[in-house]
């Protein structure tokens, strides 16, 4: 909802895809215009290993970042994915922490 807000608020025009596997190994969006692809995990700890559907998706569709949106404290990059603590991904979007 985050997402379609600050889309609508900065009057960008970009569809924002969601993809989900078959076997549900997680859930994704895609913005096709941007080529993001950003992935939600509640852990307090996500590790690579964790986000292997994702790691399929970005094979398939070459973004140009891959960030996974998380609970951690601090961010960090692993193979080329950005792990990022959900306050910091709201504040880069402009959306006011209560």
């Amino acid at each position: 909802m985050e997402l379609i807000a600050y889309r609508s608020y900065k009057e960008l025009d970009y569809a924002i895809n969601f993809w989900r596997t078959k076997s549900g190994l997680g859930s994704r969006f895609y913005l096709a215009k941007e080529r993001l692809l950003i992935e939600v995990k509640g852990a307090s700890r996500v590790d690579y290993l964790d986000v292997k559907g994702l790691v399929a998706f970005q094979g398939g569709y070459k973004p140009k970042k891959v960030i996974v949106v998380t609970n951690e404290r601090a961010a960090r990059i692993e193979k080329g994915i950005h792990f990022v603590p959900w306050q910091e991904f709201l504040g880069h979007f402009g959306v006011e922490k209560s």
